[in-house]
């Protein structure tokens, strides 16, 4: 990820989570798209592959467990799910679908920021230890 802007693909219904998302990570130079359900951010996310994937459970139509076990089959950014279930359940399903991390709203913008950088940056070493393989290979 180096040089390059970092993407991140917002997956929320909620027009205020969106706006302040938009706040909080766009002053910080990231590049963002937004999807409003389901179906739209499996269509983004199959256009344009984000760097990271900020997604809530409770969506219309197409729900977050099913948006993370879809995009698990094709795709291998990170995905923070930041919802406002709580129950440690979901926490677990959502973990063992494929999701990284998991924050529960509301949230604490600075918490969000350094889940997102540690997500980041895990998914730049691994894309580095990916290449040093190839390379030896």
């Amino acid at each position: 990820m180096t040089g390059k802007r970092p993407n991140i693909l917002v997956v929320d219904d909620d027009p205020e989570i969106r706006r302040a998302l938009a706040s909080i990570l766009g002053v910080r130079s990231y590049g963002l798209m937004f999807a409003e359900n389901g179906e739209e951010a499996l269509s983004i996310a199959s256009a344009n592959p984000p760097d990271v994937v900020v997604l809530d459970l409770s969506l219309p139509g197409i729900d977050g467990f099913d948006v993370c076990r879809e995009m698990r089959t094709w795709l291998r950014m990170p995905i923070l799910v930041l919802s406002v279930r709580s129950d440690s359940r979901e926490k677990i399903q959502a973990l063992d679908l494929g999701a990284d991390d998991y924050l529960c709203k509301p949230f604490v913008a600075g918490e969000f920021l350094a889940r997102i950088r540690a997500l980041l940056r895990r998914s730049a070493q691994d894309s580095e230890v990916a290449s040093v393989v190839k390379v030896r290979n």
